[in-house]
C-alpha cells in the first residue's frame, strides 16, 4: 500500500495506522514500574542477581533510567549489544526526552560495561544487576549468564519486551526450559515478563484516530487488524484491514 498517508482535495485524509495492540490494554505504567523495582530490591536483598534481559535500543536505557528513578543501591552493569546503543545515545544528549538523562542516570549508580567475557565469571560471585542482551533470549550474552545462574533460586530473570511465539523467551514463559543451541536447562530463577511496550494501547489508538479525523483508516502492523478495523466501523469510522496483494486507489 502506497501513499495512503497524504491529504487531497477538499481536506481529504487518508491514514495508515499501525495497530500492534489494538484491542488491547497495557497495565497502568506507575504499577507496572513498581512491579518491577519490587522484584529487583527482592532479588537483591536475597543476594541474588537481577538478569534484565532487554531490547538493545531504547529498552536497556529505559530499564536503566527506572533504575534510577526508584533510587535502586547496587552494583549495575550492561552487557552485549546494549552497550554499543547506550554509547551511541549518550553521543545525542540533547535528543534524548531529558536532557542527557541516560548518562547522568549511569554516573549517579555508577553503571559499569562488561567490555570482556572474562569480567562476566567475576561480577556474578556477588549480588548485583545486569542488563543484557538479547531481549527475547535467541542468543547474545544472556545466553552465558543463564548457563551459569539458571539453577540459582535467589536470582531472578527480568523480561521487559514482547517474547515473539516459539523464541526462546517464549518458550521458557511458557515450559520454564530454556533450550539454547546445546543448552537445554530448567530454570529456577524468577522469571517474570514485564510490559514496557512503546506501542499505543487499543484505547490511545482509538482516541488519536478519533482526533483526527480521517476520512480512511488502513490499519496494518498488528495480531488482529480485521477486528480492530471492524471495531474501528462500529464508531463510525471508514476502516479497512488490507490483505496482502490488495490494492487501494486513494
Amino acid at each position: 500500500i502506497r501513499d495512503v498517508e497524504r491529504s487531497r482535495g477538499l481536506g481529504d485524509v487518508y491514514k495508515r495506522q499501525e495497530c500492534t495492540y489494538g484491542g488491547k490494554e497495557h497495565p497502568e505504567r506507575e504499577r507496572e514500574e513498581r512491579r518491577f523495582i519490587e522484584m529487583v530490591r527482592e532479588t537483591l536483598a536475597n543476594d541474588g542477581i537481577a538478569l534484565i534481559s532487554s531490547f538493545a535500543i531504547a529498552r536497556s536505557q529505559e530499564a536503566l533510567l527506572i533504575l534510577d528513578k526508584y533510587g535502586i543501591k547496587a552494583p549495575i552493569y550492561i552487557d552485549g549489544m546494549a552497550k554499543k546503543a547506550t554509547d551511541i545515545i549518550n553521543k545525542y544528549p540533547h535528543l534524548q526526552k531529558g536532557y542527557n538523562s541516560v548518562n547522568n542516570a549511569m554516573k549517579a549508580m555508577g553503571v559499569k560495561f562488561i567490555q570482556h567475557p572474562i569480567q562476566r565469571k567475576r561480577i556474578i560471585k556477588e549480588s548485583c544487576v545486569i542488563i543484557t542482551t538479547s531481549g527475547m533470549l535467541c542468543g547474545g550474552a544472556v545466553v552465558y549468564y543463564l548457563r551459569k545462574l539458571h539453577d540459582r533460586e535467589d536470582c531472578s530473570l527480568i523480561l521487559t519486551g514482547f517474547q515473539v511465539p516459539d523464541t526462546e523467551g517464549d518458550k521458557l514463559l511458557k515450559t520454564g526450559r530454556y533450550v539454547h543451541d546445546d543448552l537445554n536447562v530448567r530454570v529456577n530463577m524468577n522469571v517474570r515478563k514485564f510490559d514496557f511496550s512503546a506501542h499505543a494501547s487499543n484505547s490511545d489508538l482509538t482516541d488519536f484516530i478519533e482526533k483526527l479525523g480521517a476520512n480512511k483508516v488502513f490499519c496494518v502492523h498488528g495480531e488482529n487488524t480485521t477486528g480492530f478495523a471492524k471495531k474501528l466501523s462500529n464508531r463510525g469510522i471508514d476502516a479497512e484491514a488490507p490483505k496482502r496483494g490488495e490494492n487501494f486507489e486513494v
